[in-house]
């Protein structure tokens, strides 16, 4: 018992030394078209015509997250709904499954850490459980790969929600996107998305866990949590792939 305790207060102590050493993120200029507002373009197609500095990505057939029918989807520019500007991405699967990504490749340092935030608004009728989320590849891999981390899913209809997620990057590449998920093939699911924005987290100060205490030495847990609640505070999460 007295080890687990230990082992507990260690990483207490390490989770309070890494938020102390965060400090304001900084608005980056590093997306291209954040909020499609630029030239679009097809890709392959006339049905997916997507911003200028966006790609898309997507799963046909069947996938663990994306049973059959899971289908490509549409994507079009649309002026109908909008949260910035005058224009934002339109994306919809007609009685299909869907599961799939629009993706912005951003050169990074390795060891920065980012959060990624955009405007989603949801509607699927009759209700096939649509889901919008944005998500960091680390590595700027694909984004189906293992080391892709996804943020918290909204499913709430009819009005624009703010959707984020923060990571931090391994390679000096990562990719940025904005993703969906039905799991119902219904007849309508449509996405649309608007005014993405991606900060870097500025860190300084030390960031190496502190050596654990040695047996014996007086433990403050009124100070412990006191500290804890005060970096917690002010923190961004962290949100790891599900």
């Amino acid at each position: 018992m007295k080890a687990r305790r230990w082992a507990a207060l260690a990483l207490l102590l390490a989770l309070c030394a890494w938020t102390g050493s965060r400090a304001s993120a900084a608005q980056s200029t590093a997306l291209l078209n954040p909020s499609f507002e630029g030239a679009w373009h097809e890709q392959g197609a006339g049905e997916l015509v997507l911003p200028d500095g966006w790609e898309l990505e997507y799963r046909d057939g069947s996938h663990p997250w994306c049973g059959p029918p899971c289908r490509r989807p549409e994507v079009k520019p649309n002026q109908e709904y909008v949260a910035d500007g005058a224009t934002s991405i339109r994306s919809f699967t007609t009685f299909s499954r869907g599961l799939y990504g629009i993706w912005q490749a951003v050169d990074v340092e390795p060891g920065s850490w980012w959060t990624f935030t955009c405007q989603a608004r949801v509607e699927s009728s009759p209700p096939g459980e649509l889901a919008a989320f944005v998500g960091i590849q680390p590595w700027g891999g694909g984004l189906f790969e293992r080391q892709m981390v996804w943020g918290q899913e909204t499913q709430a209809q009819l009005d624009w929600q703010t959707v984020t997620v923060t990571a931090q990057a391994y390679g000096t590449r990562m990719r940025v996107a904005m993703g969906a998920n039905n799991k119902w093939p219904t007849q309508n699911n449509t996405l649309w998305w608007d005014d993405c924005r991606l900060a870097r987290w500025e860190v300084s100060g030390e960031t190496e866990p502190p050596d654990p205490p040695e047996p014996g030495d007086p433990i403050d847990y009124g100070r412990i949590r006191a500290i804890v609640q005060e970096e917690l505070a002010d923190r961004a999460p962290v949100v790891w792939p599900r």
